[in-house]
């Protein structure tokens, strides 16, 4: 996945707690995948297809951050 790295940089950005180890983190990411569906792979493909459609990179990662904060 083209972006992964990225995504996985604003996941922990906005959701990694001090008190979280890599357990608790994996655990979490499972987690959210379980209850909603979304995986990090598909925010990958997201990010690339509206850059593909021509918005830019900074636009997506905004737009996911802002849909990840008040969903």
């Amino acid at each position: 996945m083209k972006y992964l790295k990225e995504v996985d940089t604003l996941l922990k950005e906005l959701f990694l707690e001090k008190w979280m180890n890599d357990e608790d983190w994996i655990e979490f990411l499972e987690e959210v995948e379980r209850t909603s569906g979304i995986t990090r792979e598909r925010l990958s493909i997201d990010i690339e297809t509206g850059i593909n459609n021509g918005y830019p990179f900074e636009k997506q990662i905004q737009m996911l951050k802002e849909n990840l904060m008040y969903n």
